[in-house]
């Protein structure tokens, strides 16, 4: 009898732990992170979002499976230390090699908000930026910039641990190195701050300073364009136009190279341009395309400058206007583009849409060709050649023929054969 008693009492405290501590996983709270260094099976843990979790809460590492998508590791972690908005981890028990960059689920009971800044931390990262533009009474001066921006990341300033990262991204004040950049862009992404996610994505696409994950690249792009962030959003438009690390959906690039043109970001605009000319994702529409691509144009943008001039010398989805095709090119040419220099080359010697000017004309189109332009290259051997605006110069024709016809314009070649060379 007092063995039976001893069962259903130790039946019945089973029973008790059991419910009480299913009651407690059922209450904790998930939090999101990203492992950032591993030693041994030991790793060190950036969180994101505003919430901190405390020392002894469980925490799974995920492994992204091909066809599975994220899949815990075997065994289980805990927190063993916290400072600011990272921690430490170390395993229970047997468990799986982690990896640098995995993302992870803390499973926090009693999470807590996540420290402020220090007060003074924003007022520092505000000077560094009066350095770094040279404004507000000083001279830019980059390494006192960059000093304080370290000074402003110590304090806690998310925007100095972005910055920081950009120095070290660009290699201004600093000798360049993209691990390093990727590091403190990592501090700024795990606090949730958009630029800083943004360039990240960045980072993991193209293999620079972390190895080269497309799927990693689209997660922090993601959480960047979610946001809002412009550039971040387009940049999430070239993922799915290109299947990096998603697969290719027309329709979801489209929607994102949109939401960043309407706030106003020139390449977006020139893509979703580019969109409705070719008819991608979205029904042809040349008056659309013309429209996007004068917002951008407007903006400085070349290739949306070049397109618009083209749409005007032919009367593409506006009236065609060589005036108006003119001061397109125009634009175009002062921004270097040596295809927009050679097409106002022409339009200066045919006098379309400006008053005819052979050495105008002839002053473009070498411009053109002293870019590599091979047509230009080949007209400029004509002006020579024809004296149009200049002295005739039939060697300097000839060499410029030949430039021509070293990259394979055939016209250059025929007149090549044509003078005997």
């Amino acid at each position: 009898m007092e063995h039976s008693n001893r069962a259903l009492l130790l039946c019945f405290c089973t029973c008790l732990l059991f419910f009480y501590f299913t009651a407690q996983a059922g209450a904790a709270q998930e939090l999101e992170g990203t492992v950032s260094h591993v030693q041994g099976k030991r790793v060190s843990i950036d969180l994101s979002g505003n919430l901190v979790p405390q020392k002894g809460d469980r925490i799974d590492i995920l492994e992204d499976i091909p066809g599975l998508g994220l899949v815990p590791l075997k065994g289980s972690w805990q927190v063993t230390r916290v400072q600011a908005m990272s921690l430490t981890a170390e395993p229970v028990g047997k468990a799986s090699q982690p990896r640098k960059g995995q993302s992870v689920v803390i499973y926090s009971t009693n999470p807590q908000s996540a420290p402020s800044p220090s007060q003074d931390s924003d007022a520092i990262y505000t000077q560094g930026m009066n350095y770094y533009m040279g404004k507000n009474g000083v001279e830019k001066d980059y390494t006192k910039a960059l000093a304080l921006f370290r000074e402003g990341a110590q304090k806690g300033s998310v925007k100095a641990k972005h910055k920081v990262g950009w120095f070290y991204d660009s290699g201004y004040a600093v000798e360049e190195d993209d691990s390093k950049a990727v590091m403190w862009y990592k501090k700024a992404a795990a606090q949730g701050y958009a630029p800083a996610q943004r360039n990240l994505g960045v980072m993991y696409q193209s293999g620079d300073g972390v190895k080269q994950d497309s799927s990693e690249g689209f997660r922090w792009t993601r959480k960047a364009a979610l946001q809002g962030n412009d550039v971040a959003q387009y940049n999430l438009g070239r993922f799915y136009s290109n299947g990096w690390g998603v697969e290719p959906n027309r329709t979801e690039a489209v929607k994102w190279y949109r939401k960043a043109a309407e706030q106003g970001y020139a390449k977006a605009q020139k893509e979703i341009g580019d969109c409705f000319y070719t008819g991608y994702a979205l029904a042809q529409d040349l008056v659309q395309a013309a429209a996007w691509y004068r917002k951008a144009a407007i903006q400085g943008h070349l290739g949306a400058q070049w397109n618009l001039a083209v749409m005007y010398r032919q009367g593409e989805g506006v009236d065609q206007s060589f005036v108006k095709a003119a001061q397109w090119y125009h634009k175009a040419s002062e921004n270097g583009s040596p295809e927009a220099q050679r097409a106002l080359g022409n339009l200066y010697l045919q006098g379309q849409g400006v008053e005819k000017d052979p050495y105008q004309g002839f002053l473009w189109t070498r411009k053109a060709a002293f870019q590599g332009d091979p047509s230009a290259q080949y007209n400029l051997g004509l002006y020579y050649s024809n004296g149009w605006g200049i002295e005739p110069d039939k060697a300097a024709g000839t060499k410029w023929f030949r430039k021509a016809a070293e990259q394979g314009h055939e016209r250059a070649r025929g007149k090549l054969r044509e003078l005997g060379n």
